[in-house]
């Protein structure tokens, strides 16, 4: 009876202690509201820090992906043109208007495209006022009403200038397409959502401006320069030519045709 008891008693000894042990076990993973606190305070910060710009990496990538899949839209689409006229002049007429014209090139890219419709009426496809990379408002891109505009499928607005051979100084140079790639919402500035292709009569698109001399040669970004003073309202028209040879947005962040390579 004795030994039975001392059994019970050690039993209860044993028990005493794993039950301490395990206390000690739960006081130590337990926090207190005040380091509960700090521990999301810092979680805060680091998330304030981090995010803003894993957001702003996000967007350029989409804006990436964006113009380059348009660049191909059209590319491909003019290629296709090209194969039915070999010289995209063809498709001209003096004798009509530069409205007119554009909508001749307008309806034969929409052979190849994927399109949800066209703004016969007043381009309400796209916003009137732009500004440039430095934040200077340009002048109205359709003041002189020479361009058609669409959507394509994806959602990004388009324009099309269509020239005919005697309005253009340069005898292979044909006409300009714009994109938008989020149509009308802001912040309908050029390099940013606003993106200008140019092509030729031979059916080649160019991201910029085509390179057809030597003030104007591929790789020099022209109309994508970042700060400075006296630049053209319209500088950010040749960013197109930054994204779609090196597939990122840094002349948002530095002067690429002062310092490319960086």
């Amino acid at each position: 009876m004795l030994y039975v008891l001392y059994i019970h008693v050690k039993h209860g000894i044993i028990i005493n202690i794993i039950g301490g042990l395990f206390m000690k076990k739960e006081s130590k993973i337990a926090f207190t509201l005040a380091e509960v606190l700090i521990t999301l305070g810092i979680i805060g910060v680091v998330a304030a820090m981090t995010i803003p710009s894993l957001i702003q990496s996000y967007k350029e990538k989409a804006t990436v992906t964006a113009v380059k899949q348009s660049y191909s839209i059209f590319a491909q689409a003019l290629k296709m043109v090209a194969q039915d006229y070999p010289n995209l002049q063809d498709l001209t007429d003096s004798n009509l208007s530069p409205k007119e014209n554009s909508q001749i090139m307008f309806n034969e890219i929409s052979k190849h495209i994927k399109k949800i419709k066209s703004c016969d009426i007043d381009n309400a496809c796209m916003p009137s006022l732009y500004i440039n990379i430095n934040d200077q408002p340009t002048e109205a891109w359709d003041k002189a009403g020479n361009i058609q505009t669409g959507v394509l499928a994806n959602g990004t607005s388009f324009w099309i200038l269509n020239l005919p051979q005697n309005d253009i100084e340069n005898s292979t140079y044909s006409g300009q397409i714009g994109i938008d790639i989020n149509g009308d919402k802001k912040p309908n500035k050029l390099g940013v959502d606003f993106f200008w292709f140019t092509f030729d009569i031979y059916g080649n698109l160019y991201a910029g401006i085509k390179p057809h001399n030597q003030a104007t040669p591929a790789g020099e970004y022209n109309n994508c320069e970042l700060g400075g003073s006296g630049l053209n309202i319209y500088n950010g028209y040749g960013c197109s030519e930054w994204i779609i040879t090196h597939g990122n947005m840094d002349y948002l962040k530095r002067n690429v045709r002062k310092n490319p390579s960086k």
